[in-house]
């Protein structure tokens, strides 16, 4: 296969691992879904552990490394928060399968008692949190506003889906506006400090 045809059959099995997870979707469904042979399956990407691995992988470093490189290097720390919290909004909700990926990687992994594939990422992103806190925080006070902030985030993209998903808001309730009320209320909870913190 060329690297046109590996990515599309990444891009089939990230759909289909969203939809059903990890556990929902056999080698067979695989195959068909991703218009290839089971045994090319096994030849090109091994297991079917390791095929969820490296769609995995590949969708989470991607969106990662996009935060990474949005942060403003010589702004201030709630410049830097607000580009981190609107960057990860703007991934989050604008990519309905790699939400859904890492939602079923979080809750299939701790059903099953297995590290999350997504736990590299997330660690990297709350460090990353850490590090632009520490510019007015203690370290350990920044750890925990970094923990609250990725609680903020993660749990108002879920929110969101929820909302787009239902229907629930009306037609001037677009996503800018719900990003603009995140980055609000990320301000506040930084301007707040440590004593704000949910943990």
């Amino acid at each position: 296969m060329n690297r046109a045809e590996i990515d599309d059959v990444m891009q089939r099995a990230a759909v289909a691992f969203a939809d059903h997870g990890y556990s929902g979707v056999s080698v067979r469904d695989l195959a068909d879904i991703c218009n290839i042979s089971a045994p090319s399956l096994y030849h090109y990407f091994g297991s079917k552990e390791q095929f969820f691995d490296a769609v995995c992988s590949e969708r989470y470093r991607a969106a990662w490394d996009t935060v990474y490189r949005a942060v403003p290097a010589d702004a201030d720390l709630l410049t830097k928060m607000e580009v981190v919290a609107a960057c990860i909004f703007d991934i989050l909700v604008g990519d309905q399968v790699l939400f859904q990926l890492l939602r079923r990687d979080l809750i299939e992994g701790s059903v099953a008692g297995r590290e999350p594939r997504s736990r590299r990422q997330h660690q990297a992103l709350l460090d990353l949190t850490t590090e632009v806190l520490m510019e007015r925080f203690s370290e350990s006070d920044s750890r925990q506003l970094a923990f609250t902030t990725a609680a903020l985030v993660f749990g108002y993209c879920e929110f969101v889906h929820v909302s787009i998903n239902a229907q629930m808001d009306s037609p001037e309730i677009t996503p800018e506006r719900r990003r603009d009320e995140l980055i609000n209320a990320l301000k506040r909870l930084i301007e707040g400090g440590p004593k704000t913190s949910i943990v």
